[in-house]
């Protein structure tokens, strides 16, 4: 009866639970993992008080490192069961659909699980997936599948600055969408008579819309006292775009401001 599920198997969670624990302390993972699965399978939440969230996500990191997704995915599964409102399962779900290199997969999981629950943070990692896809030269788009999903980025990206309107990292990433679209468009007018101006006009367009996305990045990082190493970064591509972007409209001036801001970033944060 056992064999077929008819029945459940009780099982000691204390001993099992300190077994697992002296087990990884040792470093033999695969028993500690065989352990943290008997409690997980059983669907235990916490052990005298103690949250056990920490030992499904040690499995789940475990079964990754030793390349087995489906018993990651399954005890993520089991994870977010017990602890819906823990952020940590939608970020591991994603990142592993991230790795599988099916984009179609990771764009659709992405639409699944912003339908439950959008999120600015959400948002921005959805646009900022779909932006690496389009400006990967490896990935074999064509000019209008390039534009298609470069423009299908701005949409989420703008979602996540509705929800959250100082978000810096997305302004960041849009005004790099514009400053590309500009780039190609001015590359496709070289050498063409009818339509020429038509595409110089649209790419300056998207520098115009590329301004106040970068604006927001200094305005948002320039008056902090101290940056980090990402944020800093930020600023000096918000700053190297900016100063682009007004030399190609001809206001030198502009530009070399801007060029000269980036020069001092690492010095003055």
């Amino acid at each position: 009866m056992q064999g077929k599920g008819w029945i459940r198997v009780k099982i000691d969670s204390n001993s099992t639970f300190y077994a697992a624990m002296a087990a990884q302390k040792v470093k033999k993972d695969d028993v500690a993992a065989n352990y943290y699965a008997l409690l997980a399978e059983a669907k235990i939440r916490n052990i005298a008080g103690l949250d056990l969230a920490d030992n499904y996500k040690w499995l789940i990191h475990h079964y990754l490192d030793v390349q087995n997704e489906v018993l990651a995915m399954k005890y993520l599964m089991l994870g977010r069961d017990l602890f819906p409102n823990d952020p940590y399962w939608v970020a591991t779900e994603l990142s592993i659909f991230s790795k599988t290199g099916d984009k179609k997969a990771l764009f659709a999981k992405f639409d699944a699980i912003i339908a439950q629950s959008p999120s600015a943070d959400l948002y921005f990692e959805y646009g900022h997936e779909l932006y690496k896809y389009a400006s990967d030269g490896s990935s074999g788009l064509q000019h209008a599948e390039v534009d298609s999903f470069m423009m299908r980025a701005q949409l989420v990206l703008k979602k996540c600055l509705e929800i959250v309107p100082k978000y810096y990292q997305a302004a960041l990433v849009l005004g790099e969408i514009d400053c590309d679209l500009a780039a190609s468009l001015q590359n496709r007018a070289k050498g063409m008579v009818l339509n020429g101006s038509v595409l110089r006009g649209t790419a300056e367009n998207r520098r115009n819309e590329a301004i106040p996305y970068l604006g927001l990045v200094e305005q948002e990082l320039s008056g902090r006292h101290r940056l980090n190493d990402d944020e800093k970064s930020s600023l000096k591509m918000a700053y190297f775009l900016l100063g682009n972007v007004y030399s190609e409209k001809g206001e030198q001036s502009k530009a070399y401001s801007y060029m000269k801001k980036f020069d001092q970033v690492e010095s003055d944060y």
